[in-house]
Order: structure tokens, then C-alpha cells, then sequence
């Protein structure tokens, strides 16, 4: 088999990447080194028939890496990106592996010490490849060897120079220290297949790029030689070897693959009633099994409505296609740079003016209509997205805005397995995936001991109606993706009346008789990056997809349970609860840190993070939590139903893996997770010396939780060390383990004393002088500038990934500003309700949105020039609300949300208290409530408070205040 190297001067350039394959193809070359790529990032890239790995820089600069076929990718083991001039790439071989180092040495011109660092760096890598590897180093060294005897045991006979330069020098002294020979000077070749580099003017060229491999494998290349038939537009040619090493040969099985239908079709009211009508059609045959006894069971009767619905999906649907992509790179593209390469091949055989001329002409050419096709191309998604705002299809119309956000995605087909190795099959990816989830979701040291009591028999919960079911059906939203059965919300929507009696008879027997059938049981884990590295497993987060029709059961079971857990929760927790959001916490603490800071009062908070929350809990100490606080009997033995024999898989590219049992935590996803979460964080509160009544300004310790998110307030360190204790103890009863590193010590103070870290038990919290809590960034001195500058740097790097579309002439400016509305300001507006705004921090606000607004309006032609819009021109062609005045009017609406609030409620209690001490001398900072009321004084309301309690004249003052200029 052959492998090469190339550098392929940018694969940055439009169309390069794909001229790439195409010319690795031609040339058979399975594995080719790669110098400067010039990608920006160092990662991996899956194309059509080659996969990148690429080692860049900070700058689209320089860049090593490889280009490994479809073929071969299986038997990567290892990629290690060094730096932009050194990467290295492992393959598994029969009988030892294969190591390649793609390398980009310094120019002949460059500084001595960059060289020596370079060869430094190499001998390091080098070094520490497994002895008993096959080595190689390929790529452009700049290096011209010369034919002197003395060097001949290192570089053979047939170098196409006499003298060797500086580099040359180096490499050989390098080859000669590692014992390695320079294979591509052992072969004798013509002139012209031993020249690598060809310099500008077509007058120089050199030999610069080498391959070399240790000794001892020497023979296993069989010959070295340039082809400059290859063009992908570079001065250098490519190198290929062939390689005379045997692969291991590996068989693999295929993943089941995913079946998803084409419910888009179900729009068309033909396709609805063909579709509804072979469900019913189907549903009425019964099965010869069961004509003698019409009590079929819980599984048999599944798998009938299961099989209906998925036999008239495929004879009416059909499976969706996959989207084909919209390439620019058509045959026009590919005729050109053909007309390119040929100009260049008569240029390289017989250099004249005219043969020069005409391949700069062909090369102009081809540049000018790769970027004139990529910029048709964009205008035709852009005009798509316009169409689709003008048709009021806001779907589509918001998927290609976010497809703009987001950018260029590569496709990536590779992990690493738990040693550090790269796994590029896909059979073996989705094993890896399944041990990662395998374990990450039964970690044995998250179980608690003990067995599980015995639930009583009692029916005390009823049975959901017919209305019940429907009014779930109808709430469910369309367009999610379905589980294991392929089965989607619309299908059950539009599949006739008989399909959803059918349905609802299978639930009610479920929930009568306590069985559930088997496929109700199976997750489809797909893995979602987080951040980081996309090789590692640990940087992602599963997302599950359950079965559509055991959520509608589940949604109508946690109905019952929420309503059982709202009589026994604590005000302290506001995650999915009705009628409550972070701002409500956001808000107290807000308030809290203001009134002690404003009062000399120091306050200290612990901000507890748990290791994997969800997938941690107890289930056995679930279910005696759930006796314990008095939960419906039958509800309980639902639950535990639906957490018994639990088993999970996981889909990757398309296919999923064998399925794993999973016998810890809560299902992600399941909509009864986070209520249960609830109860069990309500447990364990119930078991630490908190009392749940008043606030932090009338007892030494209160908490706030969002489901996992908990923050401890106190009076002093030693109540936080108390309290943590006392929280770590109950929470570990159900399998709760506090994250040290995650957790944050923070206190409040404006006496100037320095507080550290803190020490409770075996754990050392980090102090810190902000943090972010809930997504709003909370200070040490209760500065709200902090949390301003991170929103406002949020919105820049989201205008600076939507700026095209923005300033694209095809886009109209009302669907700009609709953008603008949907999109950004809302990155902004987050936590902006707790906000007290100083006249600086409204210009910083005003000033971000006139940038934005700049770039929806465009510039002002003058004189025949380009001016930027003045802001008075911008707010006469924006008529809309302002960003200010918008954060002032979710003042005023969380202001009435607030007085209508019940005074149980912990935003009420510390926006009416008062935590004693004593105001220092000096002038007050604005308090909260002073900065709203200025608001309301300017829209001259008076005795707002008791307005307040009409919801509706509120809402009426809140439509004045929109409308109000100067606000």
C-alpha cells in the first residue's frame, strides 16, 4: 500500500480539501503526511472518502497533519498533535504498529535557534515512540542532501543534489543519531521524479521534502519517487512510497441501524388520511393467537399497535432521505481545475511565456469561480431563509439562522478508548460509547446498601381519563425525535381515532395491572459535545430518547406526583415547579447580597455542585423516600415499575450499540425524573438541622436550591461548615456526592478582611471573588457590572457568528431585526430583571445595540462616500423598543409578579425584610426597588402598589411603558 506527503501549501482555500481527495485518489495513496493545512484548529474532520487529522496553530498559519482513507481509518490507534510543525499518527499493524511523524521543518533562511528547537521537539516525539514500532517521518524538512560519500549509509546514491545545505545537514545528523534512513534518495529515479519544490518564477527546484524510516524496517519501502501530475495549486509536488507492511486485518459487525420516518408528510391531507386509514385497517385484523380469548396481554397488545403504526409508516411515509448536500463543487468546478492541471503539466514539461501565461490565466480562473460558486451558493440560502421569514415558516426560518450561528461543523467519526487511543471504526466507536455510558451510569460506588421495603397495596391514585390522555396527546410538541419503536408524537396525532383508543386502553392497562412492556424500558443515548476535546468521551453529555408513548404515561404519572410533592416541598427548591424560575433565586440573592452589604453585614455562601445528580440517586432509597413523604401508594409502585430492568443504548452516526442494563439513578429525559429529584433533595434536607421557615435576615443559615443547583447562606464560616456537614450526610442516605472541585466558598464583605479557602472535613472549597450561580455572575460586593460585561461579551460573539446574515442585501431588515429581537437580545436580557442600572451601564448597553442595529441598517452614502449611521438616523429607522427600555420593563413586570407573590415565597420575604446591623456613613448604593421607582416616576404612576395586584391594569402599564420614549 502507498503512503505520501504533500504540502498542500492551504487546504483553507475553497475546494481545496475536495481537490484533495480527488488527487489522493488518482493517486492510490491510502495514508499522506500533510504540511500547512493551514486550519485553524486542532482537530479531526471526517470528508467524504479521507478523514483529517489535523495538528494547526492560533492562526491560520502553517498546520501539519494526515489524511488517512476510509479503508485505513480503522486501524488508527493514536493521534497526537504536538504543535503546527509536529504531529504523529499510530497505526495498528499484524505484526508491530506503524508510527508517522508529519513534519514542517523551519526555511533554510530561518534563525538557528528556531531550527534547533524544532529538532529538539522532533528528537522528543521520536524518542518516545514504542521501540518496536515501525517508524517513519515524512514531510517537508527544506532540507537538499547531497550525494558525499561520507553521509552515503544514511541517504544512498540518488539525491538530485550534489551539496547538502544547512537542513540538510541537520536532518542527516538527525537520521544518523536515530539510526534512520532517508528513503527518498535511495531509489534512483529520473531528474524530474526526484525534485519536490518548484520555486515561483519555474527556474529552481529542489528536493526538499523527504521520507525517512528507522533501519531496521529500511526494506519494508520499496520505492520513493514525486508525481507532478498532482495539483491541489502548491509549489511542492507529492511524494509517495510504497510500503511493504502488513495491516491487521479486522472484521466487524454493523450497529442496528436508526429507522426515522418522513412524518413531514403528514402535513398533506392525503397522506393524513391514507396514513390514518391503513393504521385502522391494520388495527382491525386481529391476531390468530387471540381470536379465542379477546384478554391479550400488556405485550402482545404493544407490539400490535407498535407494528401497525410502523407497517403503515413504511408503506405510507416511507424513511426520511438523507439531506443531500448543497455543494457548490459541481462539474463546471471540477472542468476548470481540470483545464488548470493540464496547463500546469504542459508548463512543468516545456516552460515557455505562453505555457506560463496560460497556466496563470487557467489558476485565476479557477480561484475566481470556486469563490464566485461558494458566494451563489450562500445567496441561495440566504434568499431560502427570506422566503421562508416571508411565509411565515418559522421553523425553517430559524434552523438556517442557527445553522448561520453555528457555522461549519465537521462530521467526526472517532473517539478515544479509555487508554488514550484514537478508535476510528465504527463498530468499535459505538463499543467505546456503550462502556463510557456503561459505566458512567452504574458506578458502583453511587449505590446505596439495603433492600426495598415493601409498598403497600393501596389504590389510592385514580386512573387517567379519556380527556386526560387527549390533553396530553395534544400538548406533546412535534418535531422530536422518537425512541426505539421509530414512533413519533405526529404519528399518534394523525393516526385516527381507533389508533388513540388503542392507546389509551394500553396505558389504562398499564397503569391498572402494573406490567409495562419491555421496549417501554429502552433509552437511546445520543452523545451531545459539551466543550473541550471531541475525542473525549468525558466531554459529552447524553441526551435519551425514550418511547413516545411511554412519556405520555409518564407525563400523565408525574401529574399525580406533582401534585402529591407540592404539599410536602420546601419553598427553598424552584426547579420545575409551576410558576417559578432561576430569576426567583437569582433574584434573593440579589436582594440578600444588597441589604447585607449595605448594612456592614459579612454573609458567606456555599455553592454546592453533586457529581452526576440524576444519575446518582438511590433507586432503592427513591422508593422509601417516596414512603416516607406519603406519596400515593399506587403511584409509588408505578414508579418503581418504571425504573425496574432499565436498559439503555446508545446511537452514533446513524447506528446503535447492543443494549446495557442500568441500574442506578434517574432515566434522563423521562418526565417524571425531575419531580422525583425533587423529592429526594427534599429528603435529605429533611434530614440536616435546617429550619425550612424564614430567611437568612432572621436565622444563621438559609438554602436555595434549582433542582441540583444548591446554595447554603450564612451568617458565619462556622454555620456554612454546619450546614454543609449536616447536607453531605443526608444527601450521601440516597446516593449524593458533592463535587469538591466544582463547589465554591464566596463571602460578602466591606470590611476588607481577606477570606481563603474553606475547610470542611476532607474537602477544601476554593474561595472566589464571583461566580456565576444559575447563569447570572454574583460578586463578592454585589457588582452587577460584572454580569452586565458577560452578557454583553455573550451577544458580541453571538453578532460576531450572525454578522453575515445581518449585512446580507438579500436578508430584508424586518427579518434583520426579527433576528435581532429572537436571537440576540435575548442573550442579553437574561437575568436582567435583578438588575440595578447606573447611567455608565445603560450607555455600555445602548452602545452594544447600536453596533447591531449598524449592522441591519447598513452605512449612509454621502457625498459619494460611506458614512456610518448616526444614532439619531438609527432610531428613526428603528421604531422598535429599545434594549434599556426593555430591561426596564422586565423590571416592572417581575415587580408585579413579585407583590402578587405569596409571602411564604423567598423573593417576598427578603424583598420585605431587613437583616439588622447598621449602615455605614457615606452615600448608599441604588437600591433595587429605588432604581424601579424612578421608572415608575417618570411614567408618573402613582400608588403602584396597589396596582400591583390587579394583574391585568398591570399588564396594560406594562404596554404604556413599551410604548413610552425616554424610558
Amino acid at each position: 500500500w502507498n503512503i505520501s506527503t504533500w504540502n498542500v501549501r492551504s487546504l483553507y482555500a475553497s475546494g481545496a480539501s475536495r481537490k484533495l481527495e480527488e488527487e489522493l485518489l488518482k493517486y492510490k495513496v491510502e495514508v499522506s503526511a500533510l504540511q500547512e493545512i493551514r486550519w485553524r484548529k486542532t482537530e479531526i474532520t471526517q470528508l467524504k472518502h479521507f478523514i483529517i487529522f489535523n495538528s494547526g496553530s492560533a492562526a491560520n498559519i502553517i498546520g501539519t497533519g494526515f489524511a488517512v482513507s476510509n479503508k485505513m481509518k480503522r486501524y488508527v490507534v493514536q493521534f497526537q498533535p504536538i504543535n503546527e510543525r509536529i504531529c504523529l499518527l499510530r497505526l495498528k499493524g499484524k505484526f508491530s504498529n506503524i508510527s508517522l511523524v508529519s513534519v514542517h521543518a523551519p526555511t533554510e533562511d530561518a534563525e538557528v535557534g528556531m531550527k534547533e528547537d524544532f529538532y529538539a521537539e522532533l528528537e522528543r516525539v521520536y524518542d518516545g515512540i514504542p521501540n518496536h514500532d515501525v517508524k517513519l517521518i515524512l514531510g517537508d524538512f527544506n532540507a537538499k542532501v547531497g550525494r558525499e560519500a561520507a553521509y552515503r549509509p544514511e541517504i544512498g546514491l540518488n539525491s538530485n543534489h550534489d551539496l547538502n545545505n544547512d537542513n540538510g545537514f541537520r536532518m542527516i545528523d538527525f537520521a544518523s543519531d536515530k539510526n534512520m534512513r532517508v528513503s527518498s534518495t535511495f531509489f534512483p529515479h529520473k531528474k524530474i521524479h526526484l525534485e519536490t519544490w518548484i520555486s515561483p518564477d519555474g527556474i529552481t527546484r529542489n528536493q526538499i521534502d523527504h521520507i525517512l524510516i528507522d533501519s531496521r524496517h529500511a526494506t519494508n519501502i520499496q520505492d520513493v519517487r514525486s508525481y507532478r501530475g498532482a495539483d491541489i495549486d502548491s509549489d511542492h509536488f507529492l511524494v509517495r512510497a510504497q510500503l511493504k507492511q502488513k495491516i491487521e486485518i479486522r472484521t466487524h459487525g454493523k450497529g442496528a441501524k436508526r429507522r426515522i420516518f418522513a412524518t413531514e408528510k403528514l402535513k398533506v391531507e392525503a397522506e393524513r388520511e391514507a396514513f390514518g386509514g391503513k393504521i385502522e385497517e391494520l388495527l382491525q385484523r386481529k391476531p390468530e393467537s387471540l381470536e379465542k380469548d379477546d384478554t391479550d396481554g400488556i405485550e402482545c397488545k404493544w407490539n400490535r399497535i407498535k407494528g401497525a403504526i410502523q407497517r403503515s409508516a413504511i408503506e405510507i411515509l416511507g424513511e426520511r432521505k438523507r439531506r443531500v448536500r448543497n455543494d457548490w463543487y459541481d462539474e463546471e468546478v471540477a472542468e476548470t481545475l481540470k483545464q488548470r492541471n493540464d496547463a500546469r503539466q504542459k508548463m512543468l514539461v516545456r516552460k515557455t511565456r505562453a505555457s506560463a501565461q496560460d497556466y496563470r490565466e487557467k489558476r485565476a480562473k479557477a480561484r475566481l469561480l470556486c469563490r464566485k460558486k461558494k458566494r451563489e451558493l450562500e445567496k441561495r440560502m440566504v434568499e431560502q431563509m427570506q422566503l421562508d421569514y416571508e411565509q411565515r415558516r418559522s421553523r425553517k426560518f430559524y434552523k438556517a439562522v442557527r445553522n448561520v450561528k453555528d457555522g461549519y461543523q465537521p462530521r467526526f467519526g472517532c473517539v478515544e478508548n479509555a487508554e488514550g487511543g484514537i478508535i476510528t471504526g465504527k463498530e468499535d466507536n459505538l463499543n467505546r460509547w456503550m462502556e463510557h455510558f456503561r459505566d458512567l451510569l452504574n458506578s458502583q460506588n453511587m449505590m446505596v446498601n439495603g433492600q426495598q421495603g415493601q409498598i403497600p397495596l393501596d389504590n389510592d391514585a385514580e386512573p387517567p381519563s379519556r380527556d386526560d390522555f387527549d390533553g396530553v396527546l395534544e400538548f406533546m410538541k412535534e418535531n422530536k425525535s422518537p425512541g426505539e419503536d421509530s414512533i413519533c408524537v405526529e404519528m399518534l396525532k394523525h393516526g385516527g381515532e381507533r389508533l388513540k383508543s388503542e392507546v389509551y386502553d394500553l396505558i389504562l392497562k398499564v397503569w391498572l395491572e402494573e406490567e409495562m412492556p419491555k421496549d417501554w424500558a429502552v433509552s437511546v443515548i445520543c452523545p451531545i459535545h459539551k466543550k473541550g476535546s471531541r475525542l473525549k468521551c468525558s466531554n459529552y453529555r447524553g441526551i435519551s430518547l425514550l418511547s413516545t408513548v411511554y412519556k405520555i404515561f409518564a407525563i400523565l404519572l408525574a401529574e399525580r406526583i406533582t401534585n402529591a410533592a407540592e404539599i410536602v416541598l420546601g419553598d427553598y427548591q424552584c426547579g420545575f415547579r409551576k410558576g417559578r424560575s432561576t430569576i426567583d433565586h437569582i433574584f434573593t440573592m440579589r436582594v440578600v447580597l444588597e441589604k447585607f452589604y449595605e448594612n456592614n453585614l459579612d454573609l458567606h455562601q456555599l455553592y454546592v455542585d453533586f457529581k452526576m445528580a440524576y444519575d446518582s440517586i438511590s433507586r432503592i432509597g427513591l422508593i422509601e423516600c417516596m414512603k416516607e413523604l406519603n406519596i400515593p401508594a399506587k403511584v409509588t409502585r408505578l414508579v418503581n415499575l418504571t425504573l425496574a430492568h432499565t436498559v439503555a443504548k446508545v446511537a452514533v452516526q446513524g447506528e446503535t450499540s447492543q443494549e446495557f442494563y442500568v441500574n442506578v439513578g434517574l432515566r434522563q429525559g423521562d418526565p417524571i425524573s425531575p419531580v422525583l429529584f425533587n423529592l429526594v433533595l427534599e429528603m435529605a434536607i429533611r434530614k440536616v438541622n435546617i429550619n425550612p421557615g424564614g430567611s437568612i435576615f432572621n436565622r444563621l443559615v438559609q438554602h436555595l436550591a434549582y433542582a441540583d443547583d444548591v446554595a447554603l447562606i450564612t451568617r458565619s464560616a462556622t454555620a456554612t461548615k454546619s450546614a454543609f456537614t449536616e447536607l453531605e450526610e443526608g444527601a450521601a442516605i440516597y446516593g449524593l456526592q458533592v463535587n469538591t472541585e466544582k463547589t465554591k466558598y464566596m463571602v460578602t464583605t466591606r470590611r476588607g478582611r481577606r477570606f481563603g479557602d474553606l475547610l470542611v472535613g476532607q474537602h477544601r472549597f476554593e474561595g472566589v471573588r464571583k461566580f456565576k450561580y444559575l447563569g447570572a455572575i454574583l460578586t463578592s460586593k454585589n457588582e452587577v457590572g460584572e454580569d452586565i460585561s458577560s452578557r454583553i461579551s455573550a451577544g458580541n460573539r453571538c453578532l460576531g457568528a450572525i454578522r453575515s446574515t445581518l449585512r446580507n442585501k438579500y436578508v430584508s431588515r424586518q427579518a434583520k431585526v426579527t433576528i435581532y429581537k429572537t436571537v440576540l437580545r435575548p442573550v442579553l436580557l437574561y437575568g436582567s430583571e435583578t438588575w440595578v442600572l447606573t447611567v455608565a451601564d445603560e450607555q455600555r448597553l445602548n452602545c452594544w445595540e447600536r453596533k447591531v442595529l449598524r449592522c441591519i441598517y447598513g452605512p449612509v452614502v454621502e457625498n459619494g462616500l460611506y458614512r456610518p449611521r448616526k444614532n439619531a438616523e438609527l432610531y428613526q429607522l428603528y421604531r422598535e423598543e429599545t434594549l434599556v427600555a426593555a430591561i426596564k420593563v422586565g423590571r416592572l413586570r417581575w415587580l408585579g409578579h413579585l407583590h402578587r407573590m405569596s409571602e411564604e415565597r423567598a423573593p417576598q420575604k427578603v424583598y420585605e425584610g431587613h437583616p439588622g446591623g447598621r449602615r455605614p456613613r457615606g452615600r448608599p448604593r441604588l437600591r433595587w426597588l429605588q432604581d424601579v421607582e424612578a421608572d415608575l416616576m417618570k411614567m408618573g404612576v402613582r400608588q403602584w402598589r396597589r396596582r400591583t395586584t390587579d394583574r391585568d391594569g398591570w399588564d396594560s402599564l406594562l404596554k404604556e411603558a413599551k410604548a413610552l420614549q425616554g424610558l
